[in-house]
C-alpha cells in the first residue's frame, strides 16, 4: 500500500481535481421508447445503477423495453424491465430462453428473474415512498400471488445474466416472452461477452458483520447448517463474513472450516466466539489462544492461514473521553500479549505439531502484525487528523497497524490528511467502513438512496486509493437494535433496525422462509455491491497491465493514474457521486470503456489515458498507445511526441470527448471514445491588475501579478504572501486567522456561483506542506466547502461547489481562505503561493 499512498498524494492534487469526475460521456437527450403491451400500460428498461419508485410512472430516462448486457466471463451482470399500468393488472411474468451467437449457446439456465419487492419507507433522510428492494425469484413471487400492480403504479423485474467461464465470446441474442395480463410481447435480449475471464479470487477484501440470533430469527432457524448457507451465499456476492460458521470452535472445526472457505473469502476474524464479535474480547482469551494454534498446526510455507487474519478490537472508540480511551488501550496492550504468547508457546513446541509454520519465514510477525480493526467514526476520525499531535493520538497511531474510518471521512477536504497519517505513523493496512451514515450524497447502502451506483462506486474508490477493505454492519440483521433489542420484527414490512436510523441500514439480505425458500434472499443494494467488487476485480487487472507497459512508456508513464483516470469518470472527490443519467453520466460507457481497456491490453494495443490540463476551453491531453499502432483523429494520423506518448488539445466547445482511431499492424482498426470534461469557462486568469482589487488580505498580507513560467500555468499568476500574528495574548492570538478573502465578482463570466458544479484553480507552493479552509459566506452566514493540503510544487484543488447545501449560494458575496495562525503559539506562521486559472465546470 505504501506506492500506491504516496502516488496518490501527488496525483490527486495534480490531474483527478482537474476533471470534476462527472463520469460524464457526452450529454444526450434520452427520448422514452416505451412500448405499448394491450391496454395494460407500457413496458420499458431501466440499467442496474438506478432505484425506481413505484408511483414514478413518469420517470424521465426511460429505455427501450429490451434488456442489453455488455459483460465478460465468470460475471453477474443486470438489467431492470418495467411495466407502467394504466389499469390494474392482475398478473404478469417474463419467461427467458436461450440465446444464440452463431452455433454457440448461452443457456437460459443462466439467467435468473426477480421480482423487485417494493419496501415501504417513512424517514427523515430520504422521505416517504417506495422504492425496490428485495428480489424474490419470481416463481416465487407468483406462487404468493405478489405478480400484480395497482393503476398508475410501476412493477419492476431485475434480470440477472451470468456467463460461465468457458462461454466463447461473441454476441447472444434472442428474446424473453413477457405476459401481462392477457397481453404477450417479445422481449429482444443481447449479450456481449467479451474476450476475458474475470478472476475467481477477490482483491477487496471484506468484512460484513452478522449473527447467528438475528439471522435465526428471521428464518426460525439458527442450526449451523442454516448458518453455513448463509455465510457460502455472502461468499456468492464476493462478501465475506465477519466470522466463520463454526458452532463450538474446537480445533478441529476451525480447521475443517479453513480448508472448505479459505481459498474463497477474502478475510476472517480471530474470533471470541461462535456468530459474535463480542466488544469483551479478553473474556474468551483461552479460544481465541485456541484458534490461533489450530490455525498455526496446519499453515506452512504454501499456505499461511494467517495471511487473511484480522482481530476486531474495539466498536468505534472515541479517544476524546478518557475512560472510553484508557479500555481502547488496555485492549490493544492486551489483545497483542495474548498474541505474544501465542508466538512463545508455538517457539516452545518440541512435538512437531507447528515445524511446517515455523519453516515460514518471519513466522511470528504474522501473528503479531495481524491487522486490528477499529471503525472510527466521522467526528473521531476528524478529531484525531486534526490532533494527531497530542499524546494520546500518537500512542494510538503508534500501537495499531490499521486505519478503519467510516465512509463520510474521504471526502475531497481530508482525504489527503488521512493518506499522510498512514505514511506518517507507518501505518500499514487501511480500511473504511459504514454504518448507519453517512447519507447521500456520500456512498452508502441504504435503501433511501435512489442511486445505486452510490453502493456499486465503494470499489471504484478503493482501487483509487489503495484501501485493502470495506467493513459493514451488519450483513443481516432481522431483528430490532433498539428500543427493543434483538426482537424479531417482519423485515419485509419495517426497514429500520434502529429506530431514527435510516432505512437499509444492518440488513442486505431478507429471509427466504415467508416464501418457502431456504436461505436468503438478495437485495438490489447486495446485487450492486457485488457488482462493484467485480468491477474492482477488473481496474486491478487493468492497473497490473499498464505495470507491463511502464518499461516501454517510460518513467513519466504511471499504470494507478491512468486507472484514475477511468475511476474518476464515476465517483467526484472520491466520495461524492452522481446519479447515472445526472449530468451526463453514462456508466455503462464508462464501464465498457473499462472491459475494452482491458481487452485490447491483452492484444498488446496499450491505450491509457493519462491526464489534462483546462485553459480557455481547451483540453491539453496526453495518452499513450503501444509503438505497432496508428493512431487516427478524423483523418489525421498523429505522431507521438516521445516513445508511445501522444498530446492532443481538444476544443471542448467542439466535443466534449476525446475520439480516436487505433490501426494495429494487421490491420485491424478500434475505436476509443472518452470523456474529457463538459466546456469550462474561465473565471480568472489574473492577467489583469484589476482583479487583485477584489482580493483582501489580513494585515501585513501581499498580493501581486507575477511573470513566472514556473508558477504559473499560462504567464501571469497571482502572487501571495500572507502572515499570521502572535501579540502574546492567548486569547487573542487564538482568535486570530490569517485570511485572503475574494469578492465573488472576481468570478467573471457567471452571474452567481449557482451556475456552477465545480471551480477549479491552480496553486503553486514554492515551500513546505501548509493547509487552509475555504469557506463561502453571504454576510455573517457561511458554508464550509472544505479543508485542503497544499503540497510543495504545482496543485490544483476543486471544490465542489454543487454538492454544498448553502441557502445563501445564489446570493454569495465572498470566498474566504482561512490559515492556521501559529503551530506553537509563538511564532507566527508565514504563506507564500501562486494562484492562477480559476475554472469553472457547469
Amino acid at each position: 500500500m505504501r506506492k500506491v499512498l504516496k502516488q496518490v498524494l501527488t496525483f490527486t492534487l495534480c490531474f483527478a481535481m482537474v476533471i470534476p469526475a462527472m463520469g460524464c460521456q457526452k450529454e444526450t437527450s434520452k427520448k422514452s421508447q416505451v412500448a405499448e403491451i394491450g391496454d395494460y400500460g407500457t413496458v420499458w428498461s431501466a440499467p442496474s445503477t438506478v432505484k425506481i419508485d413505484q408511483t414514478d410512472v413518469g420517470y424521465e430516462n426511460k429505455g427501450e423495453a429490451r434488456l442489453n448486457y455488455n459483460t465478460v466471463k465468470n460475471e453477474y451482470e443486470s438489467h431492470q424491465l418495467l411495466i407502467s399500468a394504466n389499469k390494474e393488472v392482475k398478473n404478469y411474468y417474463l419467461e427467458s430462453s436461450d440465446l444464440k451467437s452463431g452455433s454457440n449457446v448461452l443457456g437460459k439456465e443462466n439467467f435468473i428473474i426477480y421480482n423487485e419487492k417494493y419496501i415501504k419507507m417513512a424517514e427523515t433522510v430520504y422521505g416517504n415512498y417506495s422504492l425496490p428492494d428485495a428480489l424474490i425469484p419470481i416463481d416465487a413471487a407468483q406462487e404468493q400471488r405478489e405478480l400484480k400492480i395497482a393503476k398508475d403504479q410501476n412493477a419492476a423485474l431485475w434480470v440477472t445474466v451470468y456467463v460461465p467461464k468457458d462461454t466463447p465470446t461473441g454476441v447472444y441474442e434472442g428474446t424473453f416472452q413477457l405476459t401481462v395480463g392477457k397481453a404477450k410481447m417479445d422481449i429482444p435480449v443481447q449479450v456481449k461477452v467479451n474476450d476475458y475471464v474475470l478472476p475467481e479470487t477477490t482483491t477487496g477484501r471484506t468484512l460484513f458483520s452478522w449473527r447467528y440470533d438475528r439471522v435465526g430469527a428471521g428464518e426460525l432457524d439458527s442450526s449451523i447448517e442454516m448458518m453455513e448457507y448463509y455465510y457460502e451465499f455472502f461468499l456468492d456476492y464476493r462478501v465475506s463474513l465477519q466470522s466463520l460458521p463454526l458452532e463450538c470452535m474446537t480445533r478441529e472445526e476451525v480447521i475443517d472450516a479453513m480448508y472448505k472457505y479459505y481459498d474463497i473469502f477474502t478475510t476472517y476474524t480471530i474470533q471470541p466466539e461462535p456468530g459474535k464479535i463480542s466488544g469483551e474480547f479478553m473474556t474468551y482469551s483461552d479460544k481465541v489462544k485456541e484458534m490461533i494454534f489450530a490455525i498455526a498446526s496446519i499453515s506452512g510455507p504454501e499456505k499461511n492461514y494467517f495471511d487473511k487474519a484480522m482481530i476486531y478490537v474495539v466498536d468505534e472508540p472515541d479517544l476524546r473521553d478518557d475512560e472510553r480511551y484508557d479500555f481502547t488501550m488496555s485492549m490493544i496492550d492486551a489483545i497483542n500479549a495474548v498474541l505474544s504468547e501465542c508466538v512463545e508457546e508455538i517457539k516452545a513446541d518440541t512435538n512437531g505439531t507447528y515445524d511446517s509454520f515455523k519453516s515460514v519465514r518471519g513466522w511470528e510477525k504474522s501473528i503479531l502484525n495481524i491487522p486490528n480493526i477499529m471503525p472510527l467514526t466521522y467526528d473521531t476520525g476528524a478529531w484525531m487528523i486534526e490532533h494527531q499531535e497530542d499524546e494520546k493520538v500518537k500512542s494510538f497511531f503508534s500501537k495499531v497497524n490499521t486505519i478503519c474510518p467510516i465512509f463520510e471521512v474521504w471526502n475531497g477536504s481530508m482525504i489527503e490528511q488521512l493518506l499522510a497519517v498512514c505514511e506518517k505513523f507507518n501505518i500499514e493496512h487501511l480500511w473504511w467502513y459504514g454504518a448507519w451514515m453517512p447519507a447521500a450524497p456520500f456512498g452508502n447502502y441504504h435503501i433511501g438512496d435512489k442511486n445505486l451506483l452510490d453502493a456499486r462506486s465503494y470499489s471504484w474508490v478503493q482501487a483509487k486509493y489503495g484501501i485493502e477493505g470495506n467493513l459493514y454492519w451488519d450483513a443481516a440483521a432481522y431483528t430490532s437494535e433498539k428500543p427493543n433489542w434483538d426482537q424479531y420484527m417482519n423485515v419485509y414490512e419495517n426497514p429500520v433496525r434502529i429506530e431514527g436510523v435510516t432505512a437499509g441500514d444492518g440488513f442486505l439480505a431478507y429471509p427466504g422462509k415467508p416464501y418457502g425458500i431456504y436461505g436468503p434472499i438478495p437485495s438490489v443494494r447486495l446485487m450492486s455491491i457485488r457488482d462493484g467488487m467485480e468491477e474492482l476485480e477488473m481496474l486491478t487487472a487493468l492497473e497490473k497491465q499498464y505495470e507491463n507497459f511502464e518499461s516501454t512508456y517510460g518513467s513519466e508513464f504511471s499504470a494507478h493514474d491512468s486507472i484514475v483516470s477511468l475511476i474518476d469518470e464515476v465517483s467526484y472527490h472520491g466520495a461524492f457521486y452522481y446519479a447515472d443519467g445526472e449530468n451526463g453520466l453514462d456508466f455503462n460507457r464508462v464501464r465498457g470503456a473499462l472491459i475494452d481497456s482491458i481487452v485490447w491490453n491483452q492484444m498488446g494495443i496499450g491505450f491509457a489515458l493519462e491526464g489534462n490540463v483546462i485553459k480557455n476551453n481547451i483540453a491539453n491531453i496526453s495518452y499513450y498507445i503501444s509503438e505497432n499502432c496508428n493512431v487516427y483523429i478524423g483523418e489525421e494520423l498523429q505522431s507521438p511526441v516521445k516513445g508511445c506518448k501522444y498530446e492532443y488539445a481538444l476544443s471542448l466547445e467542439e466535443n466534449t470527448n476525446l475520439e480516436l482511431v487505433i490501426e494495429t499492424a494487421d490491420g485491424s482498426k478500434y475505436e476509443v471514445s472518452r470523456f474529457i470534461s463538459f466546456p469550462t469557462r474561465t473565471l480568472q486568469a489574473f492577467n489583469d491588475p484589476a482583479a487583485l482589487e477584489k482580493v483582501t488580505l489580513t494585515e501585513g498580507g501581499m498580493i501581486e501579478l507575477a511573470e513566472s513560467n514556473e508558477y504559473a500555468t499560462d504567464g501571469i499568476s497571482a502572487h501571495v504572501k500572507l502572515g499570521g500574528k502572535v501579540t502574546g495574548v492567548e486569547l487573542v492570538d487564538a482568535a486570530y486567522i490569517p485570511t485572503v478573502s475574494m469578492d465573488t465578482s472576481i468570478f467573471e463570466n457567471i452571474s452567481n456561483l449557482t451556475d456552477v458544479q465545480a471551480l477549479d484553480m491552480d496553486i503553486y507552493n514554492p515551500g513546505e506542506t501548509f493547509k487552509f479552509k475555504v469557506k463561502i459566506y453571504y454576510q455573517d452566514a457561511f458554508v464550509l466547502v472544505g479543508e485542503y493540503n497544499i503540497e510543495p510544487g504545482k496543485n490544483t484543488i476543486s471544490l465542489p461547489i454543487a454538492q454544498i447545501g448553502f441557502s445563501h449560494m445564489e446570493e454569495a458575496e465572498r470566498m474566504v481562505f482561512e490559515f492556521e495562525n501559529s503551530a506553537d503559539g509563538k511564532t507566527p506562521n508565514q504563506y507564500e503561493f501562486y494562484l492562477d486559472n480559476m475554472i469553472a465546470t457547469e
